[in-house]
């Protein structure tokens, strides 16, 4: 059972990624993207792969403001 819900957990991490890539066009020079630190830690590794993108934090933005 334990293995069904990783698996689970993963396949719903990588709906929303799919999701996050189809909704981006070239022209948006930033997004943001809300969710669970479970979520976001498993999207943003993702992310870091793509070499058209970059991760920020938060607390980043809200420092430079």
């Amino acid at each position: 059972m334990h293995t069904f819900l990783a698996s689970e957990w993963i396949r719903r991490n990588l709906h929303i990624y799919s999701k996050i890539q189809k909704q981006v066009t070239e022209k948006d020079e930033r997004i943001m993207i809300f969710l669970g630190s479970s979520h976001i830690a498993f999207l943003k590794d993702f992310i870091d792969y793509n070499p058209n993108w970059k991760t920020v934090e938060l607390k980043e933005i809200m420092e430079n403001n």
